[in-house]
């Protein structure tokens, strides 16, 4: 199956998807876990890798071309054709699933548009959200080109592990070479995983389906078409070029799609469990493990499912079922048409779950045991680094203990002899200390004394000077005092009677101004009350007169409001009748058209409803939209 995109997911769909070397025939068994609302795993999270995963089965005719419809019909044949460019469909390689489930959350890789960031911070600016756009998408162009890269190391890997003969030499160089890839990959999580279970291999249309299934093409050939089996390349790889190698690497058979299936899931687990501790060279007689079994012989499209004898049983048996325990009317031919795609997508869902279940197990089986021989390799690596750093340690500890030992004694050494040196150097530093303290003390005694007897003698002699002097100032002091009290207590006399003479004076001149101000006032109040009691008459007389004329005013403008509300009433009862009338004839007929609409939509909706019970099943868009959501709530 071949689901659409939109034209600017085409581009972000696929890691580096261009289809020049591989052509995916299925989406990786991963998708089935989908269903689950939260996926830690890698290969869980690769399942919404991309919005639209393009999902084509084999395109084989059995027993002739079939019938074409007036659709196209997109397989890995025809799918590089002129006719199939500008298509809305990409092919989704297995190769690109697991680089985006290595390096980064295939949800991550989606596309948002700028409406969902400003939904989701509404009280941001549009200039904000812009910001926000940009920068997601600058991440996720980021990401994806990380993707293509990891895409195009697991691709170059893949062939040098498909086309390197196996010996011991060329083991142990593939060996050595995935474990420099290893280590020098550090944002992904694994280097030595293998590939998916459909490699993807360019193939055009030039040929018809017929010729290839008649006539393989030789193994040595670069030109010819080339082989779309893990079975034939494996061949290839071991260099068996017999006519047995190229009859059985024909991908594709002509029998019907029951007859061939893919080995079950438990066997396969077994029988990988089995050989792991084995070593990874295959048998020259026995097939890679990767070998898969295809599981339908052509090309099956929506439009073939649902136009088959049996689909239009089924919808006609549903509808009858719904006439007879409804009771309705016929259902139109669009419900039958839908409630027919319904079923043909059920049975291509149930196909496909068919194909991923036996190809996850495979795949799943390689990986755990390429993760078991990398995790041997990984604690051999460890074991050894261990025992190396731990004896480099050891012998580095006894070297720094026999370098602090001997730097201890040449320490000890000199540190006797300086110590010495300071003991001799300090007892004639004492004694030179001693002679040179007691001269000194001796020579200030003797100062001292001379000191103190000079200090007393001219101690006396100042006393007595300072008594006679202290004396003479005390008696001249006395005498100004006295002088300077009586000169104020006289200024003190003629300022008093100066200050009560201009007191009242200043009395005498307020009361006159106050008499004055008085009198000036009552005569502006007098005037005053006059001039208000002019102005209240002329307004009474004014106010009577404006009252008299809006009451001639009222009375005619509520004659001329009666007369007016009259005319609208009679009016309004008029139209009134005419539309009830025209209301009632509406509703009569739009009960009649809705009660038949009713009964059709009744019979389509029970028809659909008896379909979804048969089917009882999720679409891979509900999925894709379910994986979305719970990665927008986590990064919430």
């Amino acid at each position: 199956m071949v689901d659409p995109v939109p034209e600017e997911e085409k581009a972000g769909a696929e890691a580096g998807d261009s289809g020049g070397d591989e052509a995916a025939a299925s989406v990786p068994p991963d998708n089935q876990d989908a269903q689950q609302p939260s996926v830690s795993s890698a290969s869980a999270s690769a399942s919404a890798a991309v919005p639209r995963k393009a999902e084509v089965p084999c395109a084989a005719a059995e027993g002739g071309r079939r019938e074409q419809s007036p659709l196209l019909h997109l397989d890995l044949f025809n799918f590089d054709c002129p006719e199939a460019e500008g298509s809305r469909y990409v092919l989704t390689s297995p190769r690109s699933l697991e680089a985006c489930a290595r390096c980064a959350a295939p949800v991550e890789l989606l596309p948002r548009a700028l409406a969902d960031l400003v939904r989701e911070a509404p009280g941001r600016s549009m200039r904000v959200a812009t910001g926000l756009y940009e920068a997601y998408e600058a991440e996720r162009r980021a990401k994806l080109q990380q993707c293509r890269a990891e895409r195009e190391r697991i691709m170059r890997e893949e062939k040098r592990r498909l086309f390197t003969p196996l010996g011991p030499a060329a083991a142990a160089a593939s060996a050595s070479a995935s474990a420099r890839s290893a280590g020098s990959s550090s944002s992904c999580s694994s280097a030595s995983l293998p590939a998916s279970p459909a490699p993807r291999a360019a193939r055009k249309a030039s040929s018809s389906p017929s010729s290839a299934r008649t006539q393989p093409p030789p193994a040595g050939s670069r030109t010819g078409r080339k082989s779309h089996s893990l079975d034939s390349l494996s061949r290839r790889r071991e260099g068996a070029l017999s006519s047995e190698s190229g009859a059985s690497s024909s991908s594709y058979s002509g029998e019907s799609l029951r007859e061939l299936r893919w080995p079950q899931r438990g066997s396969a687990r077994n029988s990988c469990l089995a050989g792991s501790g084995s070593s990874n060279t295959n048998a020259p007689g026995r097939p890679s493990a990767l070998t898969l079994v295809p599981i339908t012989g052509r090309s099956f499209s929506l439009g073939d499912l649902s136009h088959s004898p049996q689909t239009a049983q089924h919808v006609e048996r549903i509808v009858r079922q719904v006439r007879a325990e409804r009771g309705l009317r016929g259902v139109p031919e669009r419900d039958r048409k839908i409630a027919a795609l319904m079923l043909a997508r059920h049975q291509e869902e149930l196909l496909l779950l068919e194909q991923r279940a036996a190809a996850h197990g495979q795949w799943e089986l390689q990986r755990m045991r390429a993760e078991q021989r990398r995790e041997r390799e990984e604690r051999e690596k460890q074991r050894l680094q261990q025992e190396q750093n731990l004896k480099q340690r050891e012998e580095g500890l006894q070297e720094g203990r026999e370098r602090a030992e001997q730097i201890r004694r040449e320490r000890a050494l000199r540190a006797a002899r300086a110590k010495q040196r300071q003991e001799g150097q300090l007892q004639r530093e004492k004694r030179e200390l001693s002679r040179a303290e007691r001269a000194r003390h001796e020579a200030l005694l003797q100062g001292r004394a001379r000191q103190q007897r000079q200090e007393r003698e001219g101690l006396r002699s100042s006393l007595e000077a300072s008594l006679g002097r202290a004396q003479e100032n005390y008696e001249h002091l006395v005498e100004q005092r006295t002088r300077e009290l009586r000169e104020r207590a006289r200024r003190e006399e003629l300022q008093g009677r100066r200050a009560k003479e201009a007191a009242e004076r200043k009395e005498r001149e307020h009361q006159a101004h106050l008499e004055a101000l008085a009198r000036a006032g009552e005569r502006r109040l007098q005037h005053a009350t006059q001039v208000a009691e002019e102005a209240v008459q002329q307004k009474a007389r004014r106010v009577g007169q404006s009252r008299m004329e809006k009451e001639r005013a009222q009375r005619a403008n509520k004659e001329k409001v009666e007369r007016d509300e009259d005319c609208r009433r009679r009016e309004l009862l008029q139209a009134i009748g005419r539309k009830l009338e025209r209301s009632e004839q509406l509703s009569r007929e739009r009960r009649s058209a809705l009660e038949s609409a009713r009964s059709t939509a009744r019979a389509s909706f029970h028809v659909r409803e008896k379909v979804r019970e048969e089917t009882n099943t999720r679409s891979f868009d509900r999925m894709v939209r379910e994986a979305q959501l719970h990665a927008s709530l986590d990064r919430k």
